[in-house]
């Protein structure tokens, strides 16, 4: 989900700077276009080059750095658009887009423990149940089980997250993305949370609730049968 929204936000981004140009300059108007048929075209690494020359070609517009921070990660940059996101917080704390980019990128290279502050900052500014599982999810990677299973039962007591989809693996074989609804994500790293526990009951209970609110839930099932086939005797 991220990504797509990421590249939707460029994509407008590159509606409103067509609709405000005035200038004429050749040069410019060239690199306008190809940075405009670039992203027409999913071509990120073409946009990303032309916005380098857009930035050369007009210094005074430090928004571009915002772009190219977003071009980077779309194609899974992390560490440059983890770079690009600091220097731009360094100049507006309170850009809330860079922030939500620079926790991905942190979640992303395996700092949880920066990405998790960055969620609770955007937390704070609004409760939003997609940063609220991003949160549990590094809790649970940082082994943070009280604080994982609190946030947890707090997103599936939020009537706001019941028709919420996020991105999340397909399988555990596959690096694929698959849409799902946040409560039946945030239920999937319950049980395998209470799984890593020894709570096989409760990781049992946790997966089959999240396969009642999406049934086509291939990671849940895989988890499942992990969960089984530990149990069963040997």
């Amino acid at each position: 989900m991220y990504r797509f929204f990421l590249i939707s936000f460029v994509a407008a981004l590159s509606v409103n700077f067509a609709l405000a140009q005035t200038n004429l300059n050749p040069a410019l108007r060239v690199q306008e276009k190809v940075y405009q048929l670039a992203l027409e075209n999913g071509d990120l690494e073409a946009a990303t080059g032309a916005v380098y020359q857009l930035m050369a070609l007009q210094p005074e517009r430090t928004d571009w750095q915002d772009t190219l921070c977003l071009l980077y990660h779309g194609r899974g940059y992390y560490l440059q658009s983890a770079q690009l996101a600091n220097r731009i917080l360094k100049q507006k704390a309170d850009n809330e887009p860079m922030m939500e980019v620079l926790a991905q990128a942190y979640e992303n290279l395996g700092n949880y423990q920066e990405a998790m502050l960055l969620y609770d900052k955007l937390l704070k500014k609004q409760k939003n149940p997609v940063f609220m599982y991003k949160r549990a999810l590094m809790q649970y990677s940082l082994r943070y089980y009280t604080e994982c299973e609190k946030g947890i039962l707090e997103i599936l007591r939020d009537e706001s997250a019941d028709k919420m989809n996020i991105a999340t693996q397909t399988d555990l074989k596959s690096q694929q993305m698959n849409m799902v609804p946040v409560k039946a994500a945030t239920l999937n790293v319950l049980g395998v949370m209470y799984m890593d526990m020894g709570l096989k009951d409760k990781a049992e209970d946790a997966f089959k609730r999240a396969l009642e609110l999406h049934s086509d839930y291939p990671l849940v099932k895989d988890n499942l049968e992990k969960l089984k086939s530990e149990s069963a005797p040997q």
